[in-house]
């Protein structure tokens, strides 16, 4: 009788354990965990799947979302300050009190989605699909996903002025990987767009002059950064230079 005792002691302990074990496990979504309130910036979260997840109060605030999946999320209060959300699919999603100040909004569904005190404040806008179905096509000038929009209106042709790296030239290497930082001042722009060697990098808000860090290899070879900037209707503009940078030091001044 002991002996049975013991036996099923055994088997009630071992089930205890296994049906604790996943307990602590959580869903990741890149390098963070998908769960109430966790802070996820600047993170690059580009076709992560979030179906249905609980992420009230998420910071997700300068992170490439692009082409996720968040149909039926609770994103309750949640923060998308200038994030990268083009392609996000926000089917029955529940963004009340969201806040996407700044977020780059191309082809973003929000079909069925609570957008009830949401706060889109300085959005770029384009082929967004509204809560009843609606299309709003916003500014949409010509290029991709990564261009950066500027709220200010364009009255002529766009220009650039300057767009060079930002003296003293250095490479950047800290938590975010290694990197530069340019400087421009444009005109009659409505939308930027970076690029290293043809790559495309997406950039955060934009005005008439600005800086901004953009990731680059700092191998000591030279490499093409560019700037296109867009108008009205199909107008376009571009400037490059070519440096070559150590992680430590610069190799060469930018040529214009």
């Amino acid at each position: 009788m002991q002996r049975g005792r013991l036996v099923a002691a055994l088997v009630i302990v071992m089930l205890a354990a296994a049906c604790g074990s996943g307990g602590d496990t959580s869903d990741q979504a890149g390098p963070c965990k998908i769960e109430p309130g966790v802070v996820c910036r600047d993170e690059k979260l580009q076709g992560v799947s979030m179906v249905a997840a609980n992420l009230k109060g998420a910071d997700f605030s300068g992170s490439d979302l692009s082409n996720a999946d968040l149909r039926d999320a609770d994103l309750t209060g949640a923060k998308f300050v200038k994030s990268q959300l083009s392609a996000v699919d926000f089917t029955g999603a529940n963004l009340t009190n969201s806040n996407m100040t700044g977020a780059n909004l191309f082809f973003t569904n929000f079909s069925n989605a609570i957008l009830t005190g949401a706060n889109r404040t300085g959005t770029f806008v384009c082929n967004v699909t509204q809560p009843d179905g609606g299309l709003v096509s916003g500014q949409c000038p010509a290029g991709g996903s990564s261009l950066v929009p500027n709220p200010s209106p364009a009255n002529g042709p766009p220009s650039i002025q300057y767009f060079r790296l930002l003296s003293p030239p250095s490479c950047l290497n800290d938590a975010s990987g290694q990197g530069i930082e340019v400087e421009w001042a444009s005109k009659n722009v409505t939308a930027l767009s970076f690029s290293v060697d043809g790559i495309r990098i997406d950039g955060g808000a934009v005005e008439p002059r600005g800086t901004q860090r953009l990731p680059f290899e700092c191998d000591g070879k030279p490499h093409v950064v560019t700037v296109q900037a867009f108008g009205a209707g199909a107008q376009s503009a571009s400037a490059s230079f070519t440096v070559s940078l150590h992680d430590t030091a610069p190799l060469a001044p930018p040529g214009a």
